[in-house]
């Protein structure tokens, strides 16, 4: 049997083992990947149209915020997840994965984040 014959085949099996080993370990990507933000998260960024340095929240807070929208946020939480916003005031928005907004709480400010109420 020519070496080069045993060889191929097996390089050829080494490298489809590694392809299906690195598929296997990709975290889940949800649809707000389009912006950036994370499987599992909410996202906030401080201006509109996705604009400024994003933040991301992972854990049920509460958050106090500091905001003055238009805001952008993506909610790329677990389907189904339930966010909320709260204004000065007290008025409240939520939000339900998968959900995205490039202009929210306009000419509002936005004292609170809670990502899983």
């Amino acid at each position: 049997m020519n070496r080069k014959h045993v060889f191929v085949p097996l390089a050829a099996a080494v490298a489809a083992v590694a392809a299906a080993a690195g598929t296997a370990s990709a975290a889940p990507v949800g649809p707000a990947a389009a912006h950036g933000c994370p499987y599992g998260a909410i996202c906030l960024w401080p201006g509109p149209n996705f604009t400024g340095g994003r933040s991301d929240y992972y854990w049920c807070g509460p958050f106090p915020l500091n905001l003055v929208g238009p805001i952008s946020y993506e909610n790329n939480q677990t389907r189904g997840t339930v966010a909320t916003f709260t204004f000065a005031g007290g008025a409240t928005a939520t939000s339900t994965a998968y959900q995205a907004n490039a202009g929210f709480g306009t000419k509002r400010s936005i004292v609170r984040l809670v990502p899983c109420s």
